[in-house]
């Protein structure tokens, strides 16, 4: 939370125009403040090799951001096909794309912080799914999606509003079970669940058939 507060004071809490919300991050930690905020957090991990591996997965993603930021242009490109036509490349392709538009234009400030300081989160895991070569742009999307689901995790599922998009409904299609049954949870707490249901019941359907099945588990 504290590192958190800091990027906003910064300005990473704002939409700058041209500029998006993930690169806003990895410029942040060019602020003093929000470095030694983070470096506390990493120091605050109990474990030697935890600490290491949190730095190894800041270093990762601050790596790996302006990557996929420098593809912005062809996701665009991509976006702006005709959806039936951006199908026919393939359903990888599909989400993958739009999954790596929302790692950059969504506010995932902390599932990139949650990543970093979580212990079950490996940077080892993203190398390994990295391609030794690529071969054509279609390829460096699918893996950079692949990439981006890891990272933001959880929150993929968690920051869905009303109404429901196309994008966060091909994300909910790929997400984990634990993920869309913390969402019915959410859901449910914030009192919208019944206006989610009326307006994306396909959606809700998904959702609470999670929530029953890890009920059941």
């Amino acid at each position: 939370m504290e590192v958190l507060d800091a990027l906003t004071r910064t300005g990473s809490g704002e939409l700058i125009p041209s500029t998006n919300y993930a690169t806003s991050f990895v410029s942040n930690f060019n602020n003093r403040e929000v470095k030694e905020k983070m470096a506390f957090g990493i120091r605050s991990l109990s474990d030697p090799k935890q600490r290491q591996e949190a730095l190894e997965k800041m270093n990762f993603l601050l790596r790996f951001i302006p990557k996929v930021s420098d593809m912005e242009k062809t996701i665009t490109g991509y976006l702006r096909e005709d959806a039936a036509e951006l199908a026919k490349r393939g359903g990888a392709l599909q989400t993958a794309v739009y999954t790596a538009s929302n790692f950059l234009n969504s506010e995932n400030s902390e599932a990139f912080i949650r990543f970093i300081l979580d212990p079950n989160k490996s940077a080892e895991r993203l190398r390994e799914i990295m391609p030794k070569r690529f071969t054509n742009t279609e390829e460096v999307l699918r893996a950079f999606g692949l990439i981006a689901a890891e990272i933001v995790g959880e929150s993929v599922a968690s920051t869905y509003e009303i109404p429901f998009r196309v994008e966060e409904k091909t994300a909910l299609n790929v997400s984990s079970v634990q993920s869309k049954a913390k969402t019915y949870e959410q859901l449910l707490r914030s009192g919208r669940l019944d206006e989610f249901m009326s307006k994306n019941p396909e959606a809700y359907a998904m959702l609470k058939q999670a929530y029953q099945q890890r009920a059941a588990a």
